[in-house]
């Protein structure tokens, strides 16, 4: 699907725009909150509905339908998520089943929707991305965000465009079988982000209520395992969040990356990406080595990275215990409050942070940034093999135009 995103410098440029396209919409459109029940992204974001009632003619036939564009919204920008037919008649008023939702159809929607209701708008100039251009939606193209991102190639010669993914080959006893692996960094975040859904449900109709009926909450023993499932729930969310952020670190160093430093005998030492991978801490990763590699300012200074430090904290309480001190006392007393949340969030938000610097990294996940498709213009589908990053043992190729 096609889509665009209207990006600003920060959040407080966004809500101002989106407040004067609430007060100004034409009386045309219809804009409306809704529950997103579809997950187009691990981020959290607010899913809106535009509906306008407007007239095409496909296949010769003048047609009235209402165009569907569903826009979230983000942090720092808003993006298409969604573009769809509500209903639709013909000229005799007999009801459309069904139309064809082709490129062109998605496009007509897009662009109107831009110049009614966008270009209007005095706040535009907020935008950063003053030229909106059409890319495909790989939340789209692909049925589920834990998917590996393809590679895309063009035939020059016929125009056609081909996607490729890698099929992992599988041998137990003597049966064989074959799937496309799962983008390790999504899993890991998928399996936090429903934890942390389950944890906040939990701690909204459980927790929070018994801590706030009085000062001094006891808990009788009948309680005790409401407790201890929110606690195994959110311990889950914090490791694996933590694990996306570790895996994530690796992936954003190339395989032929060096880096050199001089120790404190002043001697100059050299580390490749195996040597990185082992011994320099994730904090170090993510402070020195990907700010230099994605060519980005260090995330230090951000809103999320002293959230992030809390998270490791906990990560590093759970993982590895002492017994000597009261750790578990005190890493349960802060995983009781709500701020352990934002806390756990921030690995998402630091990811998003690295992704957005480079979107169209062939390793990094989709539905933590806003992401586009690299599309590799080749003389001849068969050339599309040598541009391919992948390590090709035990795999297959399967091809998609």
């Amino acid at each position: 699907m096609f889509t665009f995103s209207l990006q600003f410098k920060d959040k407080k440029d966004l809500n101002k725009f989106f407040a004067e396209l609430k007060s100004k919409i034409s009386s045309d459109w219809t804009l409306k909150l809704i529950d997103n029940k579809v997950k187009r992204s691990f981020l959290n974001y607010k899913a809106y509905a535009l509906s306008v009632c407007f007239k095409t003619v496909i296949h010769g036939d003048e047609i009235i339908a209402i165009g569907i564009v569903e826009l979230g919204l983000f942090e720092t920008y808003i993006k298409i998520i969604d573009v769809r037919i509500g209903a639709a008649l013909n000229k005799r008023k007999e009801k459309i089943i069904q139309i064809d939702e082709d490129e062109d159809f998605i496009k007509t929607i897009l662009s109107l929707f831009y110049n009614a209701v966008i270009n209007p708008l005095n706040s535009k100039e907020l935008l950063v991305n003053k030229n909106i251009e059409f890319k495909y939606d790989l939340s789209h193209e692909l049925k589920d965000l834990r998917m590996p991102r393809p590679q895309y190639f063009k035939e020059m010669e016929s125009g056609k465009i081909a996607s490729l993914n890698r099929l992992e080959l599988n041998e137990i006893g003597n049966q064989y079988f074959n799937f496309t692996p799962p983008n390790n960094i999504a899993l890991l975040l998928n399996v936090s982000k429903n934890e942390l859904e389950i944890s906040k449900k939990l701690f909204k109709n459980f927790i929070s209520k018994k801590f706030n009926a009085n000062k001094n909450s006891y808990l009788k023993e009948v309680d005790l395992p409401d407790v201890y499932d929110y606690l195994e729930h959110i311990q889950i969310s914090i490791i694996f969040a933590y694990s996306a952020v570790e895996s994530f670190a690796n992936t954003a160093i190339p395989f032929d990356y060096k880096f050199e430093k001089t120790n404190g005998k002043g001697v100059l030492e050299i580390w490749n990406k195996e040597n990185i991978e082992l011994y320099f801490k994730t904090s170090e990763k993510l402070k020195v080595l990907l700010p230099k590699i994605l060519n980005i300012e260090e995330p230090t200074k951000l809103s999320f990275w002293s959230k992030f430090t809390e998270l490791e904290k906990y990560r590093n309480d759970i993982i590895h215990p002492k017994h000597t001190t009261p750790t578990s006392i005190n890493c349960n007393k802060n995983l009781l409050t709500q701020n352990v949340f934002q806390d756990i969030y921030s690995a998402y938000e630091i990811i998003e942070y690295f992704c957005n610097a480079d979107t169209k990294h062939t390793f990094f996940p989709i539905g933590i940034s806003n992401s586009d498709i690299n599309i590799i213009e080749v003389e001849k589908f068969s050339d599309s093999i040598s541009h391919l990053e992948w390590n090709f043992d035990n795999s297959l190729i399967e091809t998609k135009f």
